[in-house]
C-alpha cells in the first residue's frame, strides 16, 4: 500500500507492505463479518451491480451466526432493518 500527500510544500510518502492471506469468511473475526454484512446491505439498497450472489437472507444468516455479546443490540436492530428492507419494492431505496 502506498499513500502520498503534500503538506507545507513537502512530499510525504508512506509505503506499507500488506501480506496476502486468504481465509474462509467463517474464520474472519466477527467485526469483519458484521462490517461485510453492513456493506452488502448498502450495496443491495443501492442495487449495485457488484453484489454478485449477495442477498438479504445472506445478511440475516451472517448476523444470526455472530456470537459476541458486545454488540447484541446493534445486531438486533440491524437485523430488523434488513428484514424490513427485504420487503421494499425494487428501486424504492434510491
Amino acid at each position: 500500500m502506498q499513500y502520498q500527500t503534500i503538506c507545507n510544500g513537502k512530499e510525504h510518502v508512506l509505503i506499507k507492505e500488506i501480506p496476502y492471506k486468504v481465509m474462509a469468511f467463517k474464520h474472519a473475526n466477527e467485526g469483519v463479518q458484521f462490517a461485510a454484512a453492513v456493506t452488502l446491505f448498502g450495496m443491495l439498497l443501492q442495487q449495485s451491480a457488484y453484489t454478485d450472489r449477495g442477498n438479504y437472507p445472506m445478511i440475516e444468516k451472517i448476523i444470526r451466526h455472530l456470537k459476541e455479546k458486545y454488540n447484541k443490540n446493534d445486531r438486533k436492530a440491524f437485523l430488523k432493518l434488513v428484514q424490513r428492507a427485504e420487503h421494499l419494492p425494487a428501486g424504492s431505496a434510491n
